[in-house]
C-alpha cells in the first residue's frame, strides 16, 4: 500500500506499506492433544479447531480453569469444527487456550497457544531445574515454560528477590506460563527463578539481543518509508537515503528538496537546491525537477507547458521540444505548469444553423454538449469534419455511442480500410485517431 501526505512547503510524501494476506490455519484436536499445539498466525488469519476424536472444547484462557472470554466452543460429534479470526490489537502476542472438559488440561496437557507474529522459545522443568537454564531470545520473543512435573514458578529477579517483571505459577493447573520480551527491550539479561526452590538453584537467564532502533526511512528526495532500521533503510535503498533515528515519517518530514535554477545576477541562471515550493515562489526560478544540480544545465532554454490535441499537456518542456514531439497541434506555454496553463478541450461541435442544417464552430465541450441540439465532434478542427454526417461514433447505430461502439473499433485497430465505418477520420487506417475520436464522444446520446 502507498499513500500520500503534504509535508512542509507542500512538499508531497509517498508512505509504503503492505497488506497481508489472510489465512487459514488448522488445529487438529483429539485425546488429548492440540495439533499443532503452537500455531503461528497473522492478524486477519482464521483458525479452524477440527475434532478428530472425542468430547472436547476449546476455551481461551493462560491456565487450566481460566475463561478470558476471547472465544470458546465445544467440539463434539454434532458440532466438530470451530471457527475463530484473530482480531486487531493481537499483533506480537499470545493466545493460550485449553480444553475444559473434565480433567484433560489438569490431568493430560491439553492445551495450546495462538503466536501472532511472534516468535516463540520453548523451556521445560527438570526436577529442581529448568532445562536450558540460558536461552538467548530477540526483543519482542515469547519464552514458554512447559510444565514438566512438580510445582513451581518462573520469577523474575536476582538473588531469589523479586524484581516484578513477571510472576507466573507452573504446575498441573498452570501448565504453560509465557513472557513476552518486550520489542523495545536493550540488550542484556533477565534473571528469573523459582520461588520454592530458588535455595536449591532453580535458577534460569534469557539473554535478550536487542532490537536495532527505528525510524523513518526517507528516500528519492520526496518518500517515506516508517519503522525500518537504518540497516534495512539502507539496504532497500542505497544510496538515495536519509535515516532518521526514533522518528516516524511526519516527524522526519522528508522534504522534496530537488534542483531550481535561479537568475546568477549576470544574464544567466545558478543551480540551487531547494524546496519546490520555495524555488517557483520565485517569479524567474525554474524548478527542474527532485534531482541533485548535478544533473542539471540552468542556462539551457526555458520550460514550460505543451499543451496538445487541445486537452493533454506535458510539463516541464522546451518550446522546441514541444513543437518537435506535437507540430503542428500543440501550444507552449513558458514558465507554466500544467494547472496553470489551463489547457481548454476545444474542438469541433455541430450546431443548428437556423436553416434546418448545421455549422460546425470549435468550442469547450463542454459548452457543446449544453445545447440539447449540439453534437460534440471530437477533439479536431472543423475542417476535419462534416456536420450533416449523421452521429460520428455510433458504428452500430443504437443512438448511443458506448461500449460496443468501443470494441467495435478495437477489433479492427491497426486494418488499413477503405471505406470501414471505424476510421472515423478517413485516413484509409483505423488508428490512434480515430480511437481518440470516438473516445471523445463516448458515453453521449444522437
Amino acid at each position: 500500500m502507498t499513500w500520500l501526505r503534504t509535508g512542509a512547503a507542500g512538499a508531497v510524501v509517498v508512505y509504503m506499506s503492505s497488506v497481508a494476506t489472510a489465512a487459514i490455519v488448522e488445529v487438529h484436536v483429539g485425546d488429548y492433544y492440540f495439533t499443532p499445539q503452537f500455531a503461528d498466525v497473522q492478524i486477519g488469519d482464521t483458525v479452524r479447531w477440527i475434532r478428530d476424536e472425542g468430547n472436547h472444547d476449546v476455551t481461551s484462557g493462560e491456565y487450566c480453569g481460566d475463561d478470558s472470554g476471547l472465544f470458546y466452543s465445544p467440539l463434539t460429534e454434532s458440532n466438530p469444527v470451530f471457527e475463530w479470526t484473530v482480531p486487531n490489537g493481537y499483533d506480537g502476542d499470545v493466545i493460550s487456550y485449553t480444553c475444559s472438559v473434565g480433567n484433560h488440561c489438569v490431568a493430560a496437557d491439553q492445551f495450546g497457544a495462538l503466536l501472532v507474529n511472534v516468535e516463540a522459545h520453548y523451556l521445560s522443568t527438570n526436577g529442581f531445574a529448568f532445562e536450558p537454564s540460558d536461552i538467548t531470545v530477540n526483543a519482542g520473543d515469547a519464552v514458554f515454560w512447559i510444565h514438566g512435573g512438580g510445582s513451581h514458578t518462573v520469577t523474575s529477579g536476582i538473588g531469589c528477590v523479586p524484581d516484578g517483571r513477571f510472576h507466573q505459577s507452573l504446575d498441573n493447573f498452570h501448565p504453560l506460563p509465557f513472557y513476552v520480551v518486550p520489542s523495545d527491550e536493550p540488550s542484556g539479561v533477565i534473571d528469573y527463578y523459582c520461588t520454592p526452590h530458588c535455595g536449591s538453584g532453580m535458577l534460569g537467564t534469557i539473554s535478550v539481543t536487542g532490537a536495532a532502533p527505528t525510524g523513518a526511512c526517507c528516500f528519492m528526495n520526496f518518500m517515506c518509508d516508517e519503522d525500518m532500521t537504518e540497516e534495512e533503510c539502507g539496504e532497500k535503498w542505497d544510496p538515495d537515503y536519509t535515516w532518521y533515528e526514533g522518528m516516524n515519517c511526519d516527524e522526519a518530514d522528508c522534504l522534496a528538496i530537488g534542483a531550481c535554477c535561479l537568475p546568477d545576477g549576470s544574464g544567466g541562471f545558478v543551480c540551487q537546491e531547494i524546496v519546490q515550493e520555495d524555488c517557483k515562489a520565485n517569479p524567474d526560478g525554474q524548478w527542474m525537477g527532485w534531482v541533485s544540480c548535478d544533473e542539471v544545465n540552468c542556462n539551457v532554454a526555458p520550460t514550460g507547458a505543451c499543451c496538445f490535441m487541445n486537452f493533454m499537456c506535458d510539463e516541464d518542456m522546451t518550446e522546441e521540444e514541444c513543437g518537435e514531439k506535437w507540430d503542428p497541434d500543440y501550444t507552449w506555454y513558458e514558465g507554466m505548469n500544467c494547472d496553470e496553463a489551463d489547457c481548454l478541450a476545444i474542438g469541433a461541435c455541430c450546431l443548428p444553423d437556423g436553416s434546418g442544417g448545421f455549422v460546425c464552430q470549435e468550442i469547450v465541450q463542454e459548452d457543446c454538449k449544453a445545447n440539447p441540439d449540439g453534437q460534440w465532434m471530437g477533439w479536431v478542427s472543423c475542417d476535419e469534419v462534416t456536420c450533416d454526417q449523421g452521429c460520428i461514433g455510433d458504428l452500430d447505430g443504437d443512438g448511443t455511442i458506448g461500449v460496443d461502439d468501443l470494441l467495435q473499433l478495437l477489433g479492427v485497430y491497426g486494418v488499413a480500410c477503405g471505406d470501414c465505418p471505424e476510421d472515423l477520420d478517413g485516413s484509409g487506417v483505423v488508428d490512434i485517431d480515430d480511437l481518440l475520436q470516438l473516445l471523445s464522444v463516448y458515453g453521449t446520446d444522437c
